[in-house]
C-alpha cells in the first residue's frame, strides 16, 4: 500500500513538474514570438514607433507593456485644436496565461487581454464618452502553431464638443485570425452605426449596420498587404445631409446623399506573382430627391507583380512615414528609387479599371467606365521622364452614356438657372445636334454617348483623332 501511494506521489510530483516546466517553456516562446510580432509590424510601419517595452514573466502567467507613438513629434510642427501637442502616445498591456492549459480546458500556448492605457489627458475624455468603460478590449488566443486568434469589442460611446455637435458611436465587434506559416488570415468586423451631426450647421452624416469579411493570404512577409483572397461587405446606410447656399447668397437649402443596402464583393488571386483583382459593389440610394433605383459597380486591377508592389510600398512608407529625419537625404535620390521601384512595377502591364458604373433611375439608365494601365515598358525606358514615359507607353479608354432626361435635369437645377449658365430648356436638343456633328458625342435614340481611347500618344474621341470638328470629319 505504502508502495502504491509512493509511486502515485511520484507521477502526481512528476507530472506537476512536467507541467511548470511546460509552461515555463512555453512563455519564453510566447515572450519571444511577441516580440518578433512587434518588430515586424514597427519595421513594415514606421508611424508606429515602440517607445518603451517591458516584460515580466512568470511560470504561470506574464505581463508585457508595450508604449506606443503614432505619427511623429517634430519640433514647430502645427497641432490640432483641443489634441494633446505631438505624437498620440498610449501603452498597450498584455496580461498573458501560459499554456499548455487555458481557460475552459482548452489547449494552446497562451491567452492574452489586451488593454489600453491611456495619457491622463485622454483618459479622463475617453471614461466620459464611454461611460467608465474600456474603449477597446483585445482577447488572444495563441496557438502551438503560432497561429492567433483575437476577438476585439469596443462599446458604446458618445461624443461631445462645441454645443451642437456629436458623435454617437454603437460599438464595434471584430474577429481576426492568421499568424501561420502559410500566411492565411481572417478579418470579420460588425459596426451597428456611427452617427455625427452638428445642428448648429445643419449637418448630419449617418452609417449603419456595416459587416465586413475577408480571408486571404499575405504577400510575403508583409504583415498587412494581402496576395489573394475573398472579400464579402454589407452596408445598411450611408446618409449625408449637408446645406447647400441658394443663389444670390444668405439663404441655404438641406441636400440629402444616401446609399441604402450596399453590397460588396470582391475576390483577389496570384498567378506567377501577378495580382489579379475584381471587386463588385450593388446598391440603391438617392441624391437630393431623385431616386436612384439601382447602383452598380465593378471594378478590377490587373498584373500587378507583387514583389515590386510590396517593395514600392514599403519605400513609400519610408519616405513619407519615417519619424527618422535624416537630414542629409537627397531628394532626387529618393525620387530616383520611387522610379526604380515604379519602373519594375510597370514591366509587366498593370491596369486598373472601373469596368461598369451604372445607375438606374425612373426607369432610364446612365454608365461610365473607363481604364488606364501601360504597355511595353522595358528595361531601356528606366531612363525616361515619367511624363515622356506615359506618353508612350500609357493606355487610357474611357466611355460614357447619359440619357438625355438626365442631362436636362441637372441644366433644370435654380443654382445654374439664377446664373445663366444654363440654356434654355427648348435649346438643349439644339445644342446636343450641334455636338454630335461636331463630333464631341453620338445621338443613340434618348441616349448621348461619348468613347474616348489614348495609345501610342494617339487620342481619339469617338474613333476620330482629335482636333475633332467639321474639318476633321469630312
Amino acid at each position: 500500500m505504502k508502495k502504491t501511494l509512493l509511486a502515485a506521489t511520484a507521477v502526481v510530483v512528476a507530472l506537476g513538474a512536467a507541467y511548470v516546466g511546460s509552461s515555463h517553456f512555453v512563455g519564453r516562446q510566447v515572450q519571444q514570438h511577441l516580440r518578433a510580432q512587434t518588430d515586424r509590424l514597427t519595421t513594415q510601419m514606421p508611424f508606429i514607433k515602440v517607445t518603451e517595452q517591458g516584460y515580466e514573466r512568470g511560470l504561470f502567467a506574464s505581463t508585457r507593456t508595450v508604449s506606443v507613438q503614432l505619427g511623429c513629434d517634430r519640433a514647430g510642427a502645427a497641432h490640432l485644436p483641443g489634441r494633446p501637442p505631438g505624437a498620440l502616445e498610449f501603452t498597450l498591456r498584455d496580461r498573458i496565461r501560459h499554456g499548455p492549459l487555458l481557460e475552459g480546458g482548452t489547449w494552446g500556448a497562451a491567452s492574452v487581454q489586451t488593454e489600453l492605457v491611456l495619457p491622463p489627458v485622454l483618459q479622463s475624455f475617453v471614461d466620459q464618452a464611454f461611460n467608465g468603460q474600456p474603449p477597446l478590449s483585445i482577447r488572444t488566443t495563441i496557438g502551438f502553431d503560432r497561429r492567433y486568434d483575437a476577438r476585439v469589442v469596443s462599446p458604446r460611446a458618445r461624443l461631445e464638443g462645441k454645443p451642437g455637435q456629436q458623435v454617437v458611436w454603437q460599438g464595434l465587434q471584430g474577429r481576426f485570425t492568421g499568424g501561420g506559416d502559410d500566411g492565411a488570415i481572417h478579418q470579420e468586423i460588425s459596426m451597428p452605426g456611427l452617427e455625427m451631426s452638428d445642428s448648429d450647421q445643419g449637418v448630419r452624416m449617418v452609417l449603419s449596420e456595416l459587416h465586413w469579411k475577408n480571408d486571404g493570404r499575405l504577400l510575403g512577409d508583409s504583415a498587412w498587404l494581402m496576395a489573394s483572397g475573398r472579400t464579402e461587405g454589407r452596408l445598411g446606410l450611408v446618409e449625408m445631409n449637408l446645406p447647400l447656399p441658394m443663389p444670390g447668397g444668405g439663404d441655404v437649402r438641406p441636400f440629402l446623399f444616401a446609399l441604402t443596402d450596399l453590397t460588396l464583393e470582391a475576390e483577389g488571386a496570384a498567378e506567377q506573382d501577378l495580382l489579379h483583382t475584381t471587386s463588385r459593389l450593388h446598391g440603391s440610394g438617392s441624391l437630393d430627391g431623385v431616386r436612384l433605383d439601382r447602383i452598380e459597380l465593378v471594378a478590377s486591377v490587373k498584373r500587378v507583380h507583387a514583389p515590386s508592389y510590396q517593395h514600392l510600398v514599403e519605400t513609400l512608407m519610408q519616405q513619407s512615414f519615417s519619424c527618422e529625419e535624416d537630414e542629409e537625404a537627397d531628394p532626387l535620390a529618393q525620387l530616383a528609387a520611387l522610379q526604380s521601384d515604379l519602373m519594375q512595377l510597370l514591366r509587366y502591364d498593370p491596369e486598373y479599371a472601373v469596368e461598369k458604373l451604372a445607375v438606374e433611375s425612373g426607369g432610364q439608365r446612365g454608365e461610365v467606365s473607363y481604364a488606364f494601365g501601360v504597355q511595353g515598358v522595358t528595361e531601356a525606358d528606366k531612363d525616361l521622364p515619367p511624363l515622356q514615359l506615359l506618353a508612350t507607353r500609357a493606355r487610357a479608354r474611357a466611355d460614357v452614356s447619359l440619357p438625355v432626361a438626365w442631362i436636362a435635369r441637372l441644366l433644370d437645377q435654380p443654382q445654374l438657372r439664377a446664373s445663366g449658365a444654363a440654356p434654355e430648356p427648348e435649346m438643349l436638343e439644339v445644342l446636343l445636334d450641334q455636338f454630335a456633328d461636331q463630333g464631341y458625342l453620338v445621338r443613340r435614340g434618348e441616349h448621348v454617348t461619348a468613347s474616348v481611347r489614348y495609345e501610342a500618344g494617339r487620342l481619339l474621341l469617338n474613333g476620330q483623332p482629335l482636333p475633332i470638328g467639321r474639318s476633321a470629319l469630312r
